[in-house]
């Protein structure tokens, strides 16, 4: 459990929004335990396609958990299983 016996929680963040507000997030509540990217919600927000459009949003997200004291966030879900080398 987290501070108080809280649940602890992780923020997934998915839109340009969610992006932009990355810290506030991070920093809302003391049960929050990390933030990472949903990248494949995130490229459907931003209307791209692949991953090479995400650098600006992974490092963002990366300086606001630093900056809230959160641990590295980690990579979500790697959507195309069929790319054995990609993994």
């Amino acid at each position: 459990p987290a501070e108080g016996g809280a649940i602890p929680l992780y923020a997934l963040l998915e839109t340009a929004l969610g992006v932009e507000q990355a810290f506030d997030i991070a920093s809302s509540h003391p049960a929050l335990r990390g933030i990472a990217i949903g990248e494949a919600d995130l490229c459907a927000d931003l209307g791209i396609r692949g991953e090479t459009g995400l650098d600006w949003s992974r490092a963002r997200v990366i300086v606001a958990a630093r900056a809230a004291g959160l641990p590295p966030p980690v990579q979500t879900v790697y959507p195309d299983i069929r790319d054995v080398e990609g993994l």
